[in-house]
């Protein structure tokens, strides 16, 4: 089983005064790893196995080294170079309009059921979050901690289990399923790691546009993105015994609204810098790594 704390944090004038005013910027700090293991080998192999396989996720190429993420911004059908964030060098991809109604699950999928679901202090494998969860860092006064912990196990059936909680604030606990792709360590029976960091980074970036939005009344009408990431491919760096890597997170923002483009612009650039997962991508993090031995394997 590991368990994960990430810790992110916000600092400048507080609460909903510093998001209407523009001056909160969000950080990230170093993702803390313990796996809880069972071993028959030494305390350095394990430690070397440990380190290897963190260096190996594509995951990890995104929090080592600086990787600012890359905006097109298009506002009532015309694009506009973004002032605020790295601009994209390549043209906007064309505004994609609302598709989901049109999805539909696929015939003979191979996806297990009930990929994601809320939990509550009776459910399986709460208990796991109570007994292993730590305190979060002492922040300044102007910062505001937003602390994620997960825990992970694998099934019997090989589909890794992820229960999330967020300390702090008043929030859901959540239930997830994943497994790698075919070739790749698994079967593809539920969403790869890849996916899920993705979909997190889209949904956190345009959490905090609609926040600004409605904090200043500055209302749009719709808003909408098409993100591309881009990460080696997992399974031990696909058996090329290279490190894991990624590049930016390139991300087409399309806004309509009566605003003008200036507003459009400070929508854009404050939902990035208060995105606490593009923060993440902006810092260098160096996972910090232990093991913890639950007993020794016969």
């Amino acid at each position: 089983m590991g368990a994960v704390p990430r810790r992110y944090a916000e600092r400048g004038t507080g609460g909903k005064r510093g998001k209407r005013e523009g001056s909160m910027l969000s950080g990230a700090l170093a993702p803390e790893l313990s796996v809880h293991c069972n071993a028959d080998c030494g305390d350095a192999t394990l430690r070397a196995l440990l380190y290897e396989a963190v260096e190996a996720s594509p995951l990890n190429g995104l929090a080592r080294g600086k990787h600012p993420s890359l905006f097109n911004l298009v506002h009532n059908g015309q694009e506009i170079i973004p002032t605020q964030v790295t601009s994209l060098a390549s043209d906007p991809l064309p505004e994609p309009g609302d598709r989901f109604p049109n999805l539909a699950p696929l015939v003979n999928s191979p996806a297990v059921d009930n990929l994601i679901s809320e939990l509550s202090p009776e459910s399986e494998g709460y208990a796991s979050l109570e007994i292993t969860r730590n305190e979060g860092p002492q922040l300044a006064a102007n910062q505001h901690l937003l602390h994620m912990y997960t825990t992970c196990r694998i099934r019997d059936d090989g589909i890794k289990v992820i229960y999330k909680e967020q300390l702090q604030d008043a929030v859901p606990e959540w239930r997830y399923l994943s497994e790698e792709a075919q070739g790749l360590g698994g079967q593809g029976r539920a969403p790869d790691a890849a996916s899920l960091i993705s979909a997190g980074i889209g949904l956190c970036f345009m959490t905090q546009m609609g926040r600004y939005s409605g904090m200043t009344t500055k209302s749009m009408k719709n808003y909408a993105i098409i993100q591309d990431t881009h990460f080696s491919l997992g399974g031990a760096s696909h058996g090329t015994g290279q490190a894991g890597t990624a590049q930016p997170v390139e991300t087409h923002v399309y806004i309509k609204s009566d605003l003008q483009d200036d507003v459009a612009q400070d929508i854009l650039g404050i939902g990035e810098r208060t995105c606490f997962l593009h923060a993440f991508c902006r810092d260098d993090l160096k996972p910090k790594v232990r093991s913890v031995r639950t007993e020794h394997a016969a």
